[in-house]
């Protein structure tokens, strides 16, 4: 079984059954200690300073493909406060405890987080909002992505619901989200109607007023 070591404080249930899915145990590190937390946050200084200062970018999948490859180069080159170079020291010292994760039933649930449907039919992924059918009654769903494609699963993973590109702007809606249909329940007031408004003919005879219109033609 693989260790992870994470900065936290507390564990949670649902990553507490992730660990048991997946094969790995977790080392909680002390608060505040700056030989194990301290690591983690000079690693996002660095980041910090060195790659997104200056730097603009059209997307978020632009920026991290862009991420990879600057990540990629810096930890392949030789370090002389660490005597390494990084990323082959890394992979020596992990790679003996490495293996294929199998994709399980019970690791595509992990891989397609839970989402809840909006009253208007979108779902929150990633900062932006994905449509789905009207015709799917359950209020929840999973969500997964590959690439520049978000696919929309049914909560029991057994059927694909739509998917959509990446957004990158306004909502994403889709096809039959608002399709109108005598199965769609009809939107009713919450208090009852007291006053209603009718649009009625003009009257047939004369009022009784036309007799002081002195101006009129005979």
């Amino acid at each position: 079984m693989a260790k992870l070591v994470v900065f936290t404080v507390a564990l949670t249930a649902d990553y507490a059954e992730f660990m048991g899915v997946v094969g790995f145990r977790t080392r909680l590190c002390r608060p505040r200690h700056p030989y194990t937390k301290g690591k983690v946050e000079r690693l996002v200084r660095f980041v910090k300073g060195n790659f997104l200062a200056g730097r603009s970018f059209t997307d978020l999948d632009a920026l991290n493909r862009e991420a990879a490859l600057w990540c990629a180069e810096q930890g392949g080159r030789w370090r002389r406060a660490a005597a390494c170079v990084p990323m082959r020291e890394h992979e020596a010292a992990c790679s003996a405890n490495t293996r294929p994760l199998e994709v399980t039933a019970e690791v595509e649930r992990y891989l397609c987080p839970r989402r809840k449907i909006s009253f208007d039919g979108f779902v929150s992924f990633e900062g932006h909002r994905y449509g789905v059918p009207y015709w799917y009654v359950r209020r929840e769903c999973r969500v997964n992505r590959e690439g520049r494609v978000v696919h929309i699963y049914s909560d029991d993973l057994s059927r694909e619901l739509v998917a959509h590109a990446v957004g990158t702007g306004a909502d994403s809606w889709c096809e039959g989200q608002w399709e109108t249909s005598p199965a769609q329940p009809e939107e009713l007031p919450t208090q009852p109607v007291g006053t209603v408004v009718e649009q009625i003919a003009p009257p047939r005879t004369k009022p009784g007023f036309e007799r002081f219109d002195f101006g009129r033609a005979e």
